[in-house]
Protein backbone atom coordinates (compact mmCIF):
# COMPACT_ATOMS: atom_id res chain seq x y z
CA UNK A 1 0.00 0.00 0.00
CA UNK A 2 2.91 2.23 0.85
CA UNK A 3 4.56 1.91 -1.93
CA UNK A 4 1.39 2.21 -4.16
CA UNK A 5 0.86 5.72 -2.49
CA UNK A 6 4.60 7.02 -2.97
CA UNK A 7 4.66 5.48 -6.41
CA UNK A 8 7.96 3.44 -5.86
CA UNK A 9 8.85 -0.42 -6.71
CA UNK A 10 8.45 -2.59 -3.94
CA UNK A 11 12.20 -3.96 -4.96
CA UNK A 12 13.02 -0.80 -4.63
CA UNK A 13 11.58 -0.32 -1.26
CA UNK A 14 13.18 -3.61 0.11
CA UNK A 15 16.64 -2.51 -1.73
CA UNK A 16 16.81 0.36 0.42
CA UNK A 17 15.52 -0.84 3.15
CA UNK A 18 18.37 -3.86 3.23
CA UNK A 19 21.13 -1.56 2.00
CA UNK A 20 24.16 -1.07 4.43
CA UNK A 21 25.41 2.26 5.88
CA UNK A 22 27.85 4.60 3.68
CA UNK A 23 31.05 5.23 5.02
CA UNK A 24 29.39 8.50 6.44
CA UNK A 25 27.03 7.04 8.46
CA UNK A 26 29.24 4.16 9.66
CA UNK A 27 32.21 7.31 10.95
CA UNK A 28 29.30 9.07 12.81
CA UNK A 29 28.04 5.45 14.43
CA UNK A 30 31.64 4.78 15.06
CA UNK A 31 32.44 8.69 16.51
CA UNK A 32 29.18 8.71 18.87
CA UNK A 33 29.73 5.31 20.37
CA UNK A 34 33.74 6.42 21.00
CA UNK A 35 32.59 9.95 22.43
CA UNK A 36 30.00 8.16 25.00
CA UNK A 37 32.64 5.59 25.78
CA UNK A 38 35.61 8.35 26.68
CA UNK A 39 32.37 10.47 28.43
CA UNK A 40 31.53 6.95 30.78
CA UNK A 41 35.41 6.48 31.16
CA UNK A 42 35.61 9.71 32.48
CA UNK A 43 32.15 9.50 34.92
CA UNK A 44 30.64 11.76 32.83
CA UNK A 45 33.48 14.81 33.97
CA UNK A 46 35.00 15.42 30.70
CA UNK A 47 33.82 17.79 28.28
CA UNK A 48 34.65 18.27 24.31
CA UNK A 49 38.53 19.31 24.70
CA UNK A 50 39.25 16.60 26.82
CA UNK A 51 37.32 14.12 24.70
CA UNK A 52 39.20 15.58 21.91
CA UNK A 53 42.67 14.62 23.72
CA UNK A 54 41.68 11.27 24.47
CA UNK A 55 40.38 10.31 20.99
CA UNK A 56 43.43 11.69 19.65
CA UNK A 57 45.25 9.65 21.94
CA UNK A 58 43.33 6.30 20.20
CA UNK A 59 44.14 7.35 16.73
CA UNK A 60 41.04 9.31 15.94
CA UNK A 61 41.79 12.13 14.00
CA UNK A 62 38.79 14.50 15.22
CA UNK A 63 38.24 18.17 16.22
CA UNK A 64 37.18 19.63 19.06
CA UNK A 65 34.34 21.52 17.84
CA UNK A 66 33.40 18.20 16.38
CA UNK A 67 32.99 16.56 19.08
CA UNK A 68 31.64 19.45 20.73
CA UNK A 69 28.75 19.44 18.44
CA UNK A 70 28.19 15.20 18.66
CA UNK A 71 28.36 15.49 22.63
CA UNK A 72 25.72 18.65 21.88
CA UNK A 73 23.43 16.05 19.94
CA UNK A 74 23.61 13.50 21.85
CA UNK A 75 22.50 15.39 24.59
CA UNK A 76 25.92 14.77 27.42
CA UNK A 77 27.65 17.78 28.97
CA UNK A 78 30.63 17.54 31.31
CA UNK A 79 29.67 17.66 35.46
CA UNK A 80 32.19 20.04 37.15
CA UNK A 81 32.69 19.69 40.92
CA UNK A 82 33.54 23.01 42.69
CA UNK A 83 36.99 23.29 44.12
CA UNK A 84 36.92 23.43 48.11
CA UNK A 85 37.11 27.00 49.34
CA UNK A 86 37.81 27.39 53.41
CA UNK A 87 35.46 29.61 54.82
CA UNK A 88 36.19 29.79 58.21
CA UNK A 89 39.51 32.48 59.19
CA UNK A 90 39.95 31.18 62.78
CA UNK A 91 43.41 33.26 62.74
CA UNK A 92 42.07 36.16 64.03
CA UNK A 93 42.26 39.02 66.57
CA UNK A 94 38.75 38.97 67.30
CA UNK A 95 37.21 37.83 71.49
CA UNK A 96 35.96 34.23 71.15
CA UNK A 97 33.35 33.06 73.18
CA UNK A 98 34.04 30.85 76.59
CA UNK A 99 32.61 27.12 75.80
CA UNK A 100 30.51 27.01 79.04
CA UNK A 101 28.25 24.44 76.87
CA UNK A 102 31.44 21.95 76.87
CA UNK A 103 29.20 18.99 74.73
CA UNK A 104 27.18 18.44 77.32
CA UNK A 105 24.02 18.40 75.11
CA UNK A 106 21.80 16.43 77.74
CA UNK A 107 20.11 19.06 80.30
CA UNK A 108 17.66 17.80 82.83
CA UNK A 109 16.70 21.82 83.69
CA UNK A 110 14.68 24.35 81.51
CA UNK A 111 16.22 27.29 80.41
CA UNK A 112 19.76 26.25 81.61
CA UNK A 113 21.19 25.76 77.89
CA UNK A 114 19.68 27.43 74.26
CA UNK A 115 21.16 26.43 70.78
CA UNK A 116 20.77 28.86 68.11
CA UNK A 117 21.47 28.81 64.12
CA UNK A 118 21.51 31.56 62.05
CA UNK A 119 20.59 31.00 58.25
CA UNK A 120 19.96 33.59 55.57
CA UNK A 121 17.17 33.58 52.90
CA UNK A 122 18.28 35.39 49.58
CA UNK A 123 15.69 37.57 47.71
CA UNK A 124 14.96 39.60 45.23
CA UNK A 125 15.79 42.77 47.47
CA UNK A 126 18.74 41.22 48.76
CA UNK A 127 18.81 39.08 52.22
CA UNK A 128 16.26 38.11 54.83
CA UNK A 129 17.91 36.67 57.96
CA UNK A 130 16.47 33.78 60.11
CA UNK A 131 17.34 33.36 63.49
CA UNK A 132 16.28 30.56 65.51
CA UNK A 133 16.78 29.92 69.01
CA UNK A 134 16.31 25.84 70.69
CA UNK A 135 15.82 25.22 74.20
CA UNK A 136 18.01 21.90 74.82
CA UNK A 137 15.83 20.29 77.55
CA UNK A 138 12.85 19.39 75.03
CA UNK A 139 14.20 20.26 71.86
CA UNK A 140 11.27 22.91 71.38
CA UNK A 141 11.94 26.10 69.04
CA UNK A 142 11.76 29.10 71.56
CA UNK A 143 11.97 31.51 69.44
CA UNK A 144 12.58 32.55 65.91
CA UNK A 145 13.36 36.12 64.58
CA UNK A 146 13.57 37.54 61.14
CA UNK A 147 15.82 40.77 59.41
CA UNK A 148 17.28 41.85 57.35
CA UNK A 149 19.77 43.60 58.41
CA UNK A 150 23.09 40.85 59.29
CA UNK A 151 23.21 39.01 62.25
CA UNK A 152 25.75 39.58 65.23
CA UNK A 153 28.12 37.15 67.13
CA UNK A 154 25.70 35.80 68.87
CA UNK A 155 22.91 35.83 66.14
CA UNK A 156 20.02 37.76 66.24
CA UNK A 157 19.87 39.55 69.27
CA UNK A 158 15.93 40.39 69.31
CA UNK A 159 15.69 36.22 69.24
CA UNK A 160 17.72 35.75 72.19
CA UNK A 161 16.15 38.41 74.22
CA UNK A 162 12.74 36.73 73.27
CA UNK A 163 13.99 33.47 74.24
CA UNK A 164 14.89 34.61 77.45
CA UNK A 165 12.40 36.81 78.37
CA UNK A 166 9.90 33.48 77.50
CA UNK A 167 11.80 31.90 80.12
CA UNK A 168 11.22 34.44 82.22
CA UNK A 169 7.55 34.08 82.48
Amino acid sequence: MMCRVLMIKRSSYYAWKHRKDGKAASYRHTLEKNIKEEYSISKCRYGSPRITSALKARGIKVSRKTVARYMNRLGIKSKYSKKYKTTTDSSHNYPVAENILNREFNVSVPGKAYVSDITYIPTTEGFLYLTSVIDLVNGNEECSDFGNQGCSVFGNISAVDSATMLQSL
